[in-house]
């Protein structure tokens, strides 16, 4: 049972307790992890619903046996083998030849039988592990397996993350993807749960498969129920439902959402419900994703909208069911760890960025847009403004040690306002974030530049793009949680030929003829004026949640079709078309250290110097260097790279591929 509070944040995230008398005896184990502080987190939460390498969505089958079903402990079984002999199984799943390479039997009491998956490529014929291992926010003290496991479960889910109650069918959910994570909770679909809440009210028959829907839309943060998540890999929540009472709360939580649990009996019968009540976003410079806006407003921006510390006033209501409306089962607690980096057009003093964050209000009032540096509101409505990027608030709550974090200001330098990690002579003004480390992998730089009039201007945005605009690079600040900005494509050149994208997102869905042109590139945008970034078509995609793109080029002789994966923030791709020339180098070298700064030559010639790269680790070359220089591939030969460090310089020379992406390696 929830208790009713909303006071300032300050973070920490516990399991629920052991269950009450109502929940089956073999519950699997909690899972807990340490950030620092004392308290017990939840790791892993996130975007991922089985927790596969792209499709993430699988439904599947198995070859050469019968009678496949899930039984006590999540022990797989069939009429030919059980247990361990159920290794080297063969598995169609996700368009994948599956199988399970180990199948380890429960290692403590309450634990569950696991499955190391492997898929083949279809190209090459080579076995991988099946199971994805994203990039998290705030990595747990102790990492998981790696590879993941995977737990086996009757019934399975849609795309949409509708779950669907059939003990004919198994589902596998690696420990990755947030069914896995239901599971460890304490919310497996083999549960079985009571009619009577813990505050006496009675909610009729509720199975372990209406818990896992619950439980695994609460996890992704699907507010609206239909599949599309709102929140990132790896952020804590804290868990709680109607049955049990999780013990005290540590002070500073804040009640997010309440999250009803109706499993379906068909695929075209899924549930989308909305959750009853929001209270806030688990991070909020998330575009809300889903739309539900009769049934689900949003408390931040709508003073009519219901937050769940009104409605638990009367709990019993809430168990029941509003309005015809079902009634909830889960409970999410969850804080604000996130501002957001804006930049804008503002045409009097040429600023060009602003951050803010959410904090708190005494209920009932709502959460407050609250801008980090005095002085630099927020724009008005009529100037241009885009989030570029999810960075840490200046404040993170103690119970959260990340270490390495670098801390971002702002100064204020008379007409400019600089934006900085490295510190300046001009007076500070605010802190205005923390980033992680330079060149953090899986995560998109943050940059300082100048324009052409000498204005700072601090942008995840391209360097080439950047720097083909006139823009001199200062300084490479820090990695930030999510960046959102355009991501450029670009291809070679066929004669006469007509080019179509397809994205595949990681859920599974696949848009097609997103894109359709006859020029040798496009533009994925980002968002303008609180807009997802858009398909002709009017579909809306965020680039954060694309797996992969596929091009199709169609001329009067040739066709290819190129499939490209998709990191989720890097701001160029390049499909290669057969023998097309290319038209783009993306060269990328070793990291010699952060002491390091790096120069390009083609040809001998000069194209990039050491202030057009600084630290980074790669550049896409692209119709015409800073220096003057054209780039033209098909006369490319060779490729330098110079490393400059304290003490020494030295450039590296090697032969020109001819492809898209060629690696230089350096040494020390």
């Amino acid at each position: 049972m929830p208790i009713v509070s909303f006071r300032p944040i300050i973070l920490a995230v516990v399991v629920a307790s052991a269950a009450s008398a109502c929940v089956a005896e073999d519950e699997p184990a909690n899972e807990l992890s340490l950030y620092g502080g004392g308290f017990g987190y939840v790791g892993n939460q996130g975007r991922l619903l089985q927790g596969f390498k792209a499709p993430d969505w699988r439904v599947f089958s198995f070859t050469n046996m019968t009678g496949v079903r899930v039984i006590a402990d999540g022990q797989l079984v069939s009429d030919q083998a059980t247990g361990a002999s159920m290794k080297n199984a063969i598995i169609s799943g996700g368009g994948f030849n599956m199988r399970i390479v180990e199948a380890q039997s429960p290692q403590s009491l309450g634990d569950r039988w696991q499955y190391r998956l492997e898929q083949q490529d279809p190209s090459s014929g080579l076995w991988s592990p099946a199971c994805d291992e994203p990039n998290l926010v705030l990595p747990p003290a102790d990492p998981p397996a790696s590879p993941p496991y995977a737990f086996a479960m009757n019934g399975w889910v849609w795309y949409d993350g509708g779950i669907i109650s059939s003990n004919s069918q198994v589902t596998f959910a690696c420990t990755t993807g947030v069914m896995a994570k239901a599971v460890k909770w304490g919310y497996g679909t083999d549960t079985q749960w009571s009619s009577i809440t813990e505050n006496g009210t009675y909610v009729g028959s509720v199975t372990g498969f209406d818990m896992m829907q619950a439980a695994s839309r609460m996890a992704r943060a699907d507010y609206c129920g239909q599949g599309l998540t709102n929140t990132l890999d790896g952020t804590p929540i804290f868990v709680d439902d109607v049955y049990r009472n999780p013990g005290a709360i540590p002070q500073g939580f804040a009640f997010e959402a309440a999250w009803p649990g109706r499993a379906a009996k068909e695929y075209n019968a899924v549930n989308h419900d909305p959750v009853v009540c929001l209270s806030k976003l688990r991070w909020s410079t998330l575009p809300l994703g889903g739309y539900c806006p009769l049934t689900l407003p949003d408390p931040r921006v709508n003073v009519k909208a219901s937050f769940c510390d009104d409605l638990l006033a009367q709990p019993t209501l809430m168990e029941a069911g509003l309005n015809g409306k079902p009634g909830a089962r889960t409970y999410s607690y969850t804080t604000f760890l996130d501002a957001g980096l804006y930049n804008y057009n503002d045409l009097n003093t040429r600023r060009r960025l602003a951050t803010t964050h959410l904090q708190p209000q005494v209920n009932p009032a709502l959460p407050a847009w609250i801008p980090s540096s005095p002085g630099v509101g927020f724009p008005a409505q009529s100037e241009d403004l885009w989030l570029d990027a999810t960075i840490f608030q200046a404040a993170l709550p103690p119970e959260i040690q990340v270490s390495g974090l670098r801390m971002l200001s702002s100064y204020n330098c008379g007409s400019d306002l600089v934006t900085t990690t490295s510190g300046s002579t001009c007076p500070k003004m605010f802190d205005e974030g923390q980033l992680y480390p330079v060149n953090t992998p899986g995560r998109a730089n943050l940059r300082r530049w100048t324009d052409t009039q000498g204005y700072s201007f601090t942008t995840t945005a391209s360097p080439w793009s950047m720097l083909y605009a006139g823009n001199q690079l200062v300084e490479v600040l820090g990695g930030v949680i999510r960046g959102q900005n355009d991501v450029n494509l670009r291809w070679g050149t066929i004669s006469g030929a007509t080019y179509t994208l397809d994205v595949a997102m990681r859920s599974g869905e696949l848009i097609t003829n997103c894109l359709t042109t006859t020029s040798t590139t496009a533009t994925l945008f980002a968002p303008r004026h609180g807009q997802t970034p858009t398909c002709a078509s009017g579909r809306a995609i965020d680039h954060n949640d694309i797996a992969s793109l596929t091009l199709t080029a169609t001329g009067p002789t040739v066709s290819y079709t190129r499939t490209v994966t998709y990191d989720g923030f890097s701001n160029d791709v390049y499909f290669q078309l057969g023998k097309a020339a290319p038209t783009a180098i993306h060269l990328s070298w070793t990291n010699l250290g952060p002491k390091y700064q790096y120069s390009v030559r083609l040809n001998d010639e000069k194209c990039l110097a050491y202030e057009d790269v600084r630290t980074d680790l790669s550049r896409v070359l692209y119709r015409k260097c800073p220096s003057g220089l054209a780039i033209r591939p098909s006369s490319v030969d060779s490729l330098t790279v110079c490393a400059k460090g304290p003490f020494s310089e030295k450039c590296y020379k090697v032969p020109y591929n001819k492809t898209w992406s060629q690696f230089v390696p350096l040494s020390p």
